[in-house]
């Protein structure tokens, strides 16, 4: 609790003193984090295209058909993933608006996007996830909720009866 305080206290000294007042100073910065972000996005981009050759790839080991379908839903996690990152670049640019980072005592990170990389972490590891997944481990998967699928339109039937 003293350190958040202390935090506001040097927040306050700083606006007293006229650091922030012109617009320079609160855009300074906002370039490298943007970069960053976008290089975030672009690794993304990149893991999702090796899931997509990999998925391909997959299918055809199964002899399944490739339809549209499948590409639909990678446009689909596309517009998902892109705009999860274009979303976690904006919170990173309006916590350094806000200057919350210097509140908490954190300077060493100012400048750095934090949620963003975050985000880009997390979707990288996905599709890390997605492209280890054994072909026929999907197989299995889909079998079974084709049962279960099966499984509910018998009972279903049955209690028509």
């Amino acid at each position: 609790m003293v350190r958040l305080f202390g935090g506001v206290w040097e927040y306050c000294q700083c606006i007293k003193k006229g650091l922030f007042k012109d617009m320079e100073g609160l855009f300074e910065g906002t370039e490298k984090m943007v970069l960053i972000g976008m290089l975030c996005s672009l690794f993304v981009i990149i893991a999702m295209g090796v899931d997509l050759v990999s998925g391909l790839v997959k299918a055809k080991q199964r002899g399944e058909i490739r339809t549209s379908y499948g590409l639909r839903r990678t446009v689909n996690k596309f517009i998902v993933y892109q705009g999860g990152i274009l979303i976690a670049i904006m919170i990173d640019v309006m916590i350094h608006f806000s200057h919350l980072l210097y509140l908490f005592r954190l300077d060493s990170i100012v400048g750095f996007p934090v949620i963003t990389c975050i985000m880009g972490v997390f979707l990288c590891f996905i599709e890390y996830l997605s492209i280890r997944e054994k072909a026929s481990d999907k197989t299995k998967r889909l079998m079974t909720s084709g049962a279960r699928l099966a499984m509910t339109v018998l009972d279903k039937e049955k209690l028509s009866e």
